[in-house]
């Protein structure tokens, strides 16, 4: 059984580039990335999902209506549906959050 708001997307197949993009990077089209944010590689960013200034986020997924603080860090994480991650916060470890966490 699959998540309510889960969706696939369709892409144009390829890989997200801009200066701060690093390596194998897909962000919905919908997405709001800040272009002082780093990411990658190895990171997927869903819908509607905002990634504010100072953001370094690698190695994860950030799914659907996630918004990642100023300055804060992840690394190898999922961060599930509509949570909230503050300024300043670090996530990495393997680390998994359901939704609206």
């Amino acid at each position: 059984m699959s998540h309510p708001d889960w969706k696939p997307f369709k892409i144009d197949n390829s890989l997200t580039k801009k200066d701060n993009i690093i390596g194998n990077v897909l962000i919905h089209p919908t997405a709001k990335v800040s272009e002082n944010a780093l990411i990658g590689p190895d990171v997927v960013i869903g819908e509607n999902a905002i990634v504010e200034d100072g953001a370094r986020i690698m190695n994860s997924a950030i799914m659907k209506g996630v918004k990642v603080g100023k300055s804060s860090f992840i690394d190898g994480s999922i961060i599930g549906w509509h949570s909230k991650i503050g300024n300043w916060v670090r996530i990495e470890g393997t680390t998994v959050l359901g939704e609206d966490v």
